[in-house]
């Protein structure tokens, strides 16, 4: 079997769980939403502290973030 074959060489597994058990299938989405929801919001505090910061403080942060 070539799934159990690449199982075996992984240093992790995978949770898995019953489709059909409705409840957690429904906890494991709203969970889901929720940290989607969280990482947007960390991106979009970054991108706006990035620009406060080169736009209002007009310190070097943003100058030296783009550079290569």
């Amino acid at each position: 079997m070539r799934s159990a074959r690449l199982s075996q060489r992984a240093k992790f597994s995978v949770l898995a769980f019953d489709l059909a058990n409705k409840d957690l299938r429904h906890n494991v989405v709203e969970l889901h939403g929720l940290l989607v929801n969280i990482l947007l919001a960390l991106v979009a505090f970054h991108a706006t502290a990035a620009l406060w910061h080169g736009l209002v403080k007009k310190d070097s942060v943003l100058r030296r973030m783009l550079q290569k």
